[in-house]
């Protein structure tokens, strides 16, 4: 599966003029995911940092952007959901 199955979900709403709850639940799904990919893994202000941020000695440790959810876990999981948006929509349309 591929970025199809997303094309033709949208297109399927486009055309049908239908389907708004099933694709507006799956939109803020991914967008919950987004967050996730976009947010680090551990947040840096519950850090206590005194003084800089970045390391200044061979003994701090550097703590490069660790993502929340992993970029290939976010594209699989939402190429695995849209077909699932699509089968909702056809038994909602019986």
């Amino acid at each position: 599966m591929n970025y199809s199955t997303i094309r033709i979900a949208f297109l399927h709403v486009y055309y049908v003029q239908g389907f708004y709850v099933v694709s507006y639940g799956l939109g803020t799904y991914v967008l919950n995911l987004l967050i996730g990919l976009l947010s680090p893994k551990e947040d840096p202000e519950l850090e206590v940092l005194d003084g800089a941020s970045l390391p200044m000695k061979g003994s701090d440790e550097f703590k490069p952007f660790i993502r929340h959810i992993p970029e290939f876990r976010f594209c699989n999981i939402v190429i695995a959901k849209s077909p699932f948006r699509m089968c909702f929509a056809y038994f909602l349309n019986l």
